[in-house]
C-alpha cells in the first residue's frame, strides 16, 4: 500500500503545481463579470465601473458612466454591455466611446453571442435578437431573464417568474415557439452546452439535460456557483464561495482545486488561462494553462486514488415518533483507510441539505446516528464520508420514509 500513498501525494503536488493562481490587480473591488475580447485583452465590470487589462499591462478603466452586469463581445469586435442604469449599450473603440441601444429597459444580466447573431434578455422578460443594428423582440416571457445561450438553432433562457420560481424556457426553431420546465425554487444563473449536453448552474449546486432541456438532473455542489467553465464535454470548472471546483469526467465526482477563493466570475484565454473574478479580492490567474493540465493529469487518477470509502446501511428506522419532526435512527458501518468523518444530512426535493449530525469516524468502525428532520421538506437522508483532507470518499443516498 505504500507506493499506493505516494501515488496519491505525487497526484495532489502535480495538481497544486498545475493549478496556482497569482492576484492581477483590482484588490478590494467586487466583480460582477469577467470577458475577454478577440484581441485577448481582459475586461472586469466592477461596481465602481468597468476596467480592463490590455496584453496584460496595468489596468485601465473603462469612459462608461454606468454600472456593467454583463459583458458579451461580436465577431467585428464590438463590446457589448448590460448595464443597470440604461439597459443595453456598446463601444466599438475598446471603450472610449459609446452607443446606447434603443433597449432601455433596466437592469440587463442576460446576454448571448452566436456568430453574428446577438441576444439580449431583459428584466422584463423581454428577449431581443440582433444582427446588425436593428434589435426584433422574439419572445416575452414571464418573470425576469437571468441567463441566455445560443447556437445555431437552439435557444435557452434562465428566469425567474413572479412567484420566485426557477424556470428554463428553449426554443429548437430560432425563438418562433418556447416550451419551459418549472426547476423550482432555484436561481438559473448561467447555461451553457456542448454538443446535446446542456448545463445549468444555480443557487443550489449544477444541474444537466441531455434532452433538449425537457428534464433536467442535479450533477452535485450543493453550493451557489457562481459561474462555470466547459472545458469539454464532460469536464467542468465551476466557481463558488467555497473556490474552484472541477467535475470528473464520468460526471461522479467534484474535486476543489487550490485553495478556497471567494469566486464571483469566471473567464478562460486563448491559451487556457483561467481568470476568477471574487467578491472583495480582484482578479487571480492561473499560473499554468488549463489546457495543459487536461494532459498533464487526468482527474479520473485522483478520483481512483480517492475514492476508496465505503458506507454500510445496517439499521435503517426513519418516521417514527413526532409527526412533523420525525427521528431518523440509523446505525452504518464504515470502511476506509482514510476516513475521518462521517456526516447525516437531510435533503430537500430543490436540493438544499442540512447538516443533522456527524461523527468522527475510523476504518472499520460502526456509528449510530439518532437525530431528528423536517418531514414537510425532507425527501432524502444522505450520508457522507470525508477523509481527513476533507474529501468526500462515499456517499449513500436513501428515501426518508
Amino acid at each position: 500500500m505504500k507506493h499506493y500513498y505516494i501515488f496519491f501525494a505525487l497526484v495532489f503536488a502535480l495538481l497544486a503545481q498545475a493549478q496556482t493562481f497569482e492576484p492581477i490587480g483590482l484588490e478590494g473591488l467586487q466583480i460582477l463579470s469577467l470577458g475577454i475580447d478577440s484581441e485577448e485583452n481582459l475586461y472586469a465590470s466592477t461596481m465602481q465601473g468597468l476596467f480592463f487589462l490590455e496584453h496584460g499591462k496595468a489596468w485601465k478603466k473603462v469612459d462608461i458612466q454606468e454600472t456593467v452586469l454583463a459583458i458579451a463581445f461580436s465577431k467585428a469586435g464590438k463590446i457589448i454591455a448590460g448595464t443597470l442604469q440604461k439597459g443595453l449599450a456598446y463601444s466599438m473603440d475598446k471603450g472610449k466611446t459609446w452607443e446606447y441601444t434603443p433597449l432601455s429597459e433596466k437592469p440587463i444580466r442576460a446576454l448571448a453571442v452566436y456568430q453574428e447573431s446577438m441576444y439580449v434578455g431583459t428584466q422584463e422578460g423581454k428577449i431581443y435578437q440582433s444582427q446588425g443594428e436593428k434589435w426584433t423582440e422574439i419572445a416575452s416571457l414571464s418573470g425576469s431573464v437571468l441567463s441566455l445561450f445560443a447556437d445555431s438553432k437552439n435557444l435557452y433562457a434562465g428566469v425567474i417568474s413572479e412567484k420566485d420560481n426557477g424556470v428554463i424556457y428553449f426554443s429548437q426553431d430560432a425563438g418562433k415557439t418556447w416550451e419551459n420546465r418549472i426547476l423550482g425554487k432555484i436561481l438559473p444563473k448561467r447555461i451553457d452546452a456542448h454538443s446535446s449536453l446542456i448545463y445549468l448552474s444555480t443557487n443550489h449546486g449544477m444541474h444537466f439535460s441531455t434532452d433538449a432541456g425537457l428534464s433536467w438532473k442535479y450533477a452535485g455542489l450543493k453550493d451557489s456557483i457562481q459561474d462555470f467553465i466547459l472545458l469539454s464535454q464532460k469536464r467542468v470548472l465551476a466557481g463558488t464561495k467555497e473556490g474552484l471546483f472541477v467535475l470528473s469526467q464520468d460526471g461522479k465526482l467534484w474535486v476543489r482545486i487550490g485553495k478556497p477563493i471567494d469566486i464571483s466570475a469566471m473567464t478562460l484565454d486563448a491559451k487556457g488561462n483561467l481568470y476568477l473574478g471574487t467578491h472583495h479580492g480582484g482578479v487571480y490567474q492561473s499560473q499554468k494553462s488549463f489546457f495543459s493540465l487536461e494532459e498533464i493529469l487526468s482527474i479520473e487518477e485522483i478520483i481512483s486514488v480517492r475514492d476508496i470509502g465505503r458506507i454500510l446501511i445496517q439499521s435503517w428506522d426513519v418516521g417514527g415518533g413526532n409527526f412533523f419532526y420525525p427521528k431518523a435512527k440509523v446505525r452504518v458501518g464504515i470502511s476506509g483507510k482514510t476516513a475521518h468523518c462521517v456526516k447525516m444530512f437531510s435533503v430537500t426535493s430543490d436540493w438544499y441539505m442540512k447538516e443533522l449530525q456527524a461523527f468522527y469516524c475510523s476504518d472499520g468502525c460502526n456509528y449510530y446516528f439518532n437525530s431528528q428532520y423536517f418531514r414537510a421538506t425532507t425527501r432524502w437522508l444522505e450520508f457522507r464520508l470525508y477523509d481527513n483532507m476533507g474529501y468526500v470518499i462515499a456517499r449513500e443516498v436513501r428515501e426518508a420514509k
